[in-house]
């Protein structure tokens, strides 16, 4: 079998990591997470070699298919593995030219089938995993090669009756002499003339041959071939001589069926070997698939989040926790933790057991993780980098056999490191030099330090020397950082602070642990000034380090604190514009219900007037009518707000200046007014007062000319009507807020949000509520679609050319919800 990463990247550039790297930062704890997930035994081998790519290119393309996995699985569609299975000594037989076994030629029929449906899955989930898809496409078509394999066999493994004319042949022949040979030997168990022969009343099988059980002191006269004896030798087992040839027919027939079962399975065997490099790359499909999608199961079990690459060296973790820790089931702090972009090698101090080695740890693994197409368990933020070389050094070294010292084997292991590591490499070293006396430890390891820094290395490492926590104060290639202890009660606290050296504090520790008193002040006693200095000033850093993160979180409360207060006064605010639009809508409708009211005694008094025979009929029923005329003009008034016409000087309008949107004064009404639509006669014309629509004469109507109604003037100016649309054209969106008559508010029963809908789902519920809408005597209505991929508002709005119901329809102003929003207008008749 090929390798699986060998055939998906025949270009890879793999990263090199030592097995030493591997095993210093747990890798095999990730793998064995990995091998949960994975459904298929090809899956599980090709994580076992996972490739760690040196490539940021090919990072990225890999962390693309299990983002698309993960979404897959989120969106609770699962891939079928089904039927799958490892073919790999199957396949190793053929190539040998040897015969497969009926079970596991039908075992590859069956993983034929599975690699099948989950190709099918995954043409069917294109749109949202289209990097996998294109991978699973490449499956080779053996579709012919698996119909021949169900055809040959049966679900158990049997070779089928008509696997070929001739077995079907040879097996109805058999089966037919069985039937005969079971009715011969039935007669003789039956017959009576034997019952002093026949030691029991039935026959059986010897030798694949049918025989009766006859008493060994009858035999003499018994006809008839032995083909055994009972234990107790009271029975012969007794082939009856008119017997033989029947049973000569059935052996015969039983080995011809033999041997062409065995050409069948030759004939199989030899078409799987004709397709054996079309089989391997299908299994090397699979395992690549069944991989990324144990990737993204991961990802989702470690809450874990696809970092932003690049090969510059940038390692920025924000909120990352050590995956090893997590994968425990620990409870694990956060850390941010940077490197690179600012300086090269980050030095972490502090006490033992406050996080040192767990930080080292996190980067390797998430730098392990990241170059494998895994997400790491970070925020989406963070940024990781794609190096071509990963070392790592740590514990204590030492051989007996090699009569090594602890201090001997760490340097052999720097010095290894030295020799290969070059630009672009990261160097992971926990505890650099140790094992000798400190001042010169400390000397060596700032050499070394500078050598990597000197070649352009990345690395972390930690340190309790003291000399290394100053390196950053004279050259800016380092940086300090510390993993310190709770200054209230001196436990580790886990946290890594950058730009603090830390303390490692064992006179303090050893005092809070309950050293001897005496040991301690003598220890203190026997500190150097020089190092009690250097710790003094540490401490104190410390100190302002730990009171300024007290502030900081105390300001974080403070402003918590505030933006609460401003939510809940913006909440009250629109709460209360809610509140103030729900009472202008009440008060709106219910002044047009008066006014519906009132022109329905109009109509009324008009036709009684139509019928008036006398002059004080005629005069009584204009008085009425006046009386009627007065409640409308008060009531308009309402209904547009209540704004006062006295201001607005009007002057004569001219019939070619009446289009549809152009506002207008109704003088009979002391009313501003839009056109509805163009006069349908020399006289009549339709206008909308607020939300009432009225016929009136032309010669009713005037040109207004206030101060404020500039905007208004602008607009009527755009609002010509050679800038009208034409039949059966949508209205442009600069031309919709002219031509229409009434702009509602996008609150309470005018919207209908579709958004998540699917396409056929949110076209349904869009037209019931256009019948219910005009039901409802509505003449606008918002239809939320969102933008989302633009299928479903294309679609929406296509209906909307067409629906005999719709006036016009425009996009959303941006107050209204823009693009996202489409304001529809319904005909009156």
């Amino acid at each position: 079998m090929s390798n699986p990463a060998a055939h998906f990247s025949p270009e890879s550039t793999l990263a090199r990591v030592s097995e030493r790297t591997f095993d210093d930062l747990k890798w095999q704890r990730v793998i064995d997470a990995l091998l949960r997930h994975c459904a298929t035994e090809v899956g599980r081998n090709y994580v076992k070699q996972l490739p760690i790519y040196a490539d940021v290119v090919q990072v990225r393309q890999q962390h693309g298919l299990t983002s698309e996995m993960r979404r897959c699985l989120q969106a609770d569609r699962f891939a079928p593995f089904g039927g799958i299975s490892s073919l790999e000594e199957s396949l190793g037989r053929a190539s040998r030219g040897g015969i497969i076994g009926a079970e596991q030629l039908l075992s590859i029929a069956q993983t034929l089938r599975g690699a099948g449906n989950l190709r099918g899955f995954l043409d069917q989930s294109v749109q949202l995993t289209p990097g996998v898809s294109a991978i699973s496409s490449k499956m080779p078509d053996l579709i012919p090669l698996m119909r021949v394999l169900f055809a040959t066999f049966d679900a158990s493994g049997r070779i089928r009756d008509d696997a070929t004319p001739e077995l079907s042949d040879l097996r109805r022949r058999l089966t037919t002499l069985t039937t005969r040979a079971r009715q011969r030997m039935e007669e003789y168990v039956t017959s009576t003339e034997l019952d002093l022969v026949l030691q029991d009343g039935y026959f059986t099988i010897r030798d694949s041959r049918y025989v009766l059980p006859v008493k060994s002191s009858a035999k003499p006269g018994f006809a008839g071939i032995i083909h055994g004896t009972s234990q107790t030798g009271q029975t012969v087992f007794v082939e009856p001589e008119a017997m033989i040839g029947l049973n000569n027919d059935i052996k015969v027939t039983a080995e011809e069926i033999e041997r062409e079962e065995h050409r069948i399975l030759r004939d199989r065997t030899d078409r799987v070997f004709d397709a054996l490099p079309e089989i391997e790359q299908l299994i090397d499909i699979v395992a690549e698939i069944d991989h990324i999608v144990a990737r993204a199961k991961l990802s989702i079990e470690m809450d874990a989040h696809e970092p932003e690459l690049n090969n510059k060296g940038d390692i920025h973790l924000i909120k990352c926790r050590n995956p090893v820790l997590l994968l425990k089931g620990n409870k694990v702090v956060p850390n941010d933790v940077q490197i690179g972009a600012q300086w090269q090698i980050l030095i972490v101090t502090g006490p033992n057991t406050g996080g040192k080695t767990v930080t080292l740890s996190t980067v390797g693994l998430c730098t392990l993780m990241a170059q494998a197409g895994l997400h790491i368990p970070g925020s989406p933020d963070s940024k990781i980098a794609v190096f071509p070389r990963i070392f790592s050094i740590y514990g204590d070294p030492q051989s007996i056999d090699q009569d090594l010292s602890t201090f001997s084997g760490h340097l052999q292991l720097v010095s290894a490191v030295i020799r290969e590591a070059g630009p672009g490499a990261l160097v992971l070293m926990d505890e650099i030099i140790v094992g000798t006396e400190p001042s010169g430890g400390a000397a060596l390891a700032i050499a070394v330090l500078e050598t990597f820094a000197g070649r352009g290395v990345r690395g972390i490492v930690t340190t309790h020397y003291d000399r290394l926590k100053t390196l950053s104060l004279t050259d800016s290639r380092f940086q300090n950082a510390s993993v310190g202890l709770d200054r209230d009660n001196m436990r580790p606290n886990f946290r890594l602070t950058i730009g603090i050296a830390g303390s490692s504090n064992p006179i303090d520790m050893a005092r809070q642990l309950g050293i001897n008193k005496t040991i301690v002040d003598r220890a203190e006693e026997l500190l150097g000034s020089r190092d009690k200095d250097i710790q003094m000033i540490l401490d104190r850093l410390e100190d302002e380090r730990h009171n300024l993160v007290k502030e900081q979180r105390r300001t974080s409360a403070t402003r918590n604190e505030l933006q609460n207060k401003i939510n809940e006064l913006e909440a009250t605010k629109l709460q209360l514009h809610q509140d103030g639009e729900k009472i202008a809508r009440q008060y709106q409708k219910e002044t047009l219900a008066e006014i519906s009211r009132i022109r329905e005694e109009c109509q009324a008094l008009l036709n009684r007037l139509k019928s008036a025979t006398t002059p004080a009929e005629l005069e009584r029923g204009l008085r009425q009518l006046e009386r009627s005329t007065v409640k409308v003009r008060s009531a308009v008034r309402q209904s547009s707000g209540g704004q006062p016409a006295a201001k607005t000087t009007v002057s004569d309008i001219d019939f070619h200046d009446l289009a549809m949107g152009v506002t207008v004064y109704v003088r009979s009404l002391s009313q501003l007014a839009t056109i509805r639509s163009k006069p349908d006669n020399p006289r009549r014309i339709e206008v909308f007062v607020g939300n009432m629509r009225i016929f009136t004469d032309i010669c009713d109507l005037g040109k207004p000319k206030t101060v404020a109604d500039k905007e208004g003037a602008a607009l009527q100016r755009t609002t010509s009507t050679e800038n009208a649309p034409t039949a059966g054209e949508s209205p442009r969106p600069a031309d919709m807020r002219a031509i229409s008559p009434v702009t509602p508010l996008p609150v309470g029963d005018n919207i209908i949000d579709l958004r998540g809908m699917r396409t056929e789902d949110a076209l349904e519920k869009m037209l019931k509520s256009f019948d219910d809408a005009l039901l409802s005597l509505k003449h606008a209505i918002f239809v939320i679609h969102g933008h989302g991929t633009g299928a479903l508002k294309k679609a929406i709005r296509t209906e909307l050319q067409k629906n005999r119901y719709v006036e016009k329809w425009r996009p959303g102003e941006p107050d209204e919800g823009g693009d996202g929003v489409s304001l529809v207008y319904f005909k009156d008749e």
